[in-house]
């Protein structure tokens, strides 16, 4: 019967069984099987077998930036915010070329918040940003006004693509170096914030060659401007 039957598990195969009068337990069926070494065949997965989509990478400055927003921890919040049951949102942006980051911290995620983080981020980058990839909150509902009045355009991850945000991701790491939780994220101001961003775009990076992002920049200025000579 098992041969009629190679692909029946061994519930299954055991329910058949006992509709033709088998009264063994399963777990005699299942000592029996093993000793006459019967093994269920196993059948070839029907789904495609999964293919990455190509990613273009970045191949000059201020091509693609990714944003995240991350909920500053209650371990982190002092003064006001801990007392009051406040909440502190971090914004962080990376140029995915570069790895230039730039950081700011808002009492709110709303659209109001992400619409003056990015005219922040367009002030404080040296370059024009044509692209913004961030994930599907509602912060960024408001992608079109965004885009007519900054010039840059708004993308979406997947969702549960984190994979296509990878630098972001791995930039949260790097920032709480320099932000740990033993120090208070409240009693930052912005200045504090803009100094952390300063001597991260200033560390150098593996990913540039060991080369700091505005090392990277510059390079990129230098040859372009070759090129045109």
């Amino acid at each position: 019967m098992f041969r009629r039957n190679p692909h029946d598990g061994l519930v299954v195969f055991w329910v058949k069984l006992r509709r033709k009068g088998y009264r063994r337990s399963i777990t005699g069926l299942f000592r029996c099987m093993r000793r006459l070494a019967l093994r269920p065949a196993k059948l070839e997965n029907p789904k495609k077998k999964y293919t990455p989509k190509p990613y273009h990478n970045a191949t000059f400055p201020g091509e693609k930036v990714q944003i995240d927003v991350k909920v500053v921890p209650r371990a982190c919040l002092a003064g006001n915010y801990a007392e009051n049951g406040g909440k502190l949102y971090q914004y962080t942006a990376i140029d995915e070329y570069t790895r230039m980051r730039y950081l700011a911290a808002f009492d709110e995620q709303s659209t109001y918040s992400s619409a003056m983080f990015l005219k922040r981020l367009v002030k404080y980058f040296p370059f024009p940003v044509l692209k913004v990839q961030t994930d599907n909150g509602t912060e960024f509902t408001c992608h079109q006004m965004i885009t007519e009045a900054l010039g840059a355009q708004v993308y979406f991850a997947d969702p549960y693509s984190s994979w296509q945000k990878g630098a972001i991701e791995n930039a949260n790491g790097l920032i709480r170096q320099y932000i740990p939780k033993a120090m208070p994220f409240s009693e930052l101001d912005d200045e504090d914030i803009g100094r952390i961003a300063d001597k991260i775009n200033a560390r150098p990076r593996k990913k540039l060659g060991f080369e700091t992002p505005i090392a990277c920049f510059e390079e990129k200025i230098n040859r372009s401007y070759t090129n045109v000579k």
